[in-house]
């Protein structure tokens, strides 16, 4: 029961640091999780390059384009909402 919690734990931590790119404007996010398996957004799928040491979950950003970084309205909402 432990070891399962504790997977989930990294599994949701992980999904926390996709959420939080999403809602920056982020596109391009995948989460994995040791031994090298994506779960977010292609569940399943290998991870094929050298494995950051000590670590047993990441998640990768990578902005597409400039774009990605300009806030969306409903961005700007929210930080106005908490700067007002």
């Amino acid at each position: 029961m432990l070891p399962l919690m504790f997977i989930f734990s990294v599994i949701s931590h992980e999904h926390g640091h996709v959420l939080g790119g999403k809602i920056v404007g982020v596109n391009e996010l995948k989460a994995f999780i040791y031994p090298s398996y994506e779960t977010y957004p292609n569940l399943g799928e290998e991870y094929f390059y050298e494995w950051p040491k000590g670590t047993i979950a990441f998640t990768k950003f990578q902005p597409t384009s400039m774009k990605t970084t300009t806030p969306t309205d409903f961005q700007d909402n929210i930080m106005k909402s908490i700067f007002s």
